[in-house]
């Protein structure tokens, strides 16, 4: 029963904090961060992250995370002023655990990327890479 409690409380949180927050939202709030980053996580009880979505505008970052990750591309663009942090986070969960989506300058390199993690492995990476709060 207490897993269940703890399932539905994080499927509200998640509803509530990303059901209707854009990716554009959370990219216009990495350009005004001095480190070129934002990012948001759900929590458990205890604090232990359930997921973390965090954006990425700076090229030395981005190419750090190049090579923690390969990046295959997707396809198509999404359009961020639409797409929901929950609608990408339900492609992490239905995947490998992990999920993105980049921007392209005009020389067809990521400028920007917003990722997500849903499994210890790959946030332990982000751990490592990023200086993340515990």
């Amino acid at each position: 029963m207490k897993t269940m409690n703890n399932i539905e409380q994080a499927t509200t949180l998640l509803m509530t904090q990303w059901g209707s927050k854009s990716m554009e939202s959370l990219h216009k709030q990495a350009k005004t961060e001095p480190t070129g980053n934002a990012f948001e996580s759900i929590r458990v009880a205890g604090g232990k992250r359930l997921m973390v979505v965090m954006c990425v505008t700076k090229k030395d970052q981005i190419a750090l995370l190049k090579k923690a990750f390969n990046f295959v591309d997707g396809g198509a663009p999404e359009d961020w002023a639409t797409l929901t942090l929950l609608e990408v986070a339900m492609r992490s969960v239905a995947g490998a655990g992990f999920a993105f989506e980049a921007l392209k300058d005009s020389s067809g390199e990521i400028s920007d990327l917003i990722f997500i993690s849903t499994e210890p492995r790959s946030m332990a990476i982000i751990d490592g890479v990023f200086t993340m709060p515990k």
